[in-house]
């Protein structure tokens, strides 16, 4: 399961069809809100960003943290902020699979893939209905699911072609200037 989520907790975006085993950004590759973000960019509208860990590509549209040995002040700010506001989605991770046990790993779904992917669709229907009307009491957030946070990116193989390495070299121009501007 991959997720979009605002800074209030709410769930934006839910993608439910790739088994566990699916590296996330094996997903995001294919994601119609990868693409849209990309056609966004493409005719001109550069001001949206997404912020994942280092197991996602950089991209103009998807921000990650900047690692190397040397990182400058300005950088471990940025790295910092970019921590800090990515805890949004774990914090999400860890609620919403508290609430709904049966979308947490170690509770693992025991039916077919479209059944399974609607019951999660409806979790986070019934999810963002409670959150609206306030209705979550205190939830004991898990940590079962521990998803990989480092900062140094997997680089799986659909990562390395030319254009691909093309979006690399922008978002790291366009990170750099959030970067030198913000930070």
């Amino acid at each position: 399961m991959s997720y979009i989520v605002g800074a209030d907790l709410k769930l934006l975006a839910l993608n439910e069809r790739y088994p566990v085993s699916v590296h996330d950004s094996a997903i995001w590759a294919t994601s119609a809100i990868r693409m849209h973000l990309l056609e966004e960019y493409q005719i001109g509208h550069r001001n949206s960003w997404l912020i994942e860990d280092g197991g996602y590509p950089l991209e103009p549209w998807l921000l990650t943290p900047v690692s190397g040995p040397n990182i400058n002040d300005h950088e471990q700010r940025f790295n910092r902020a970019h921590r800090s506001t990515r805890n949004v989605a774990e914090r999400f991770n860890g609620v919403f699979k508290a609430i709904f046990r049966c979308c947490s790993t170690d509770r693992t779904l025991h039916y077919a893939p479209e059944k399974a992917s609607k019951i999660i669709n409806v979790c986070g229907i019934i999810y963002n209905i409670c959150l609206s009307r306030h209705d979550f009491e205190e939830v004991e957030e898990t940590n079962g699911d521990v998803e990989n946070q480092n900062d140094e990116p997997p680089n799986p193989e659909w990562q390395n072609g030319p254009l691909n390495q093309e979006w690399r070299n922008e978002g790291s121009r366009v990170r750099q200037r959030i970067v030198n501007i913000y930070f």
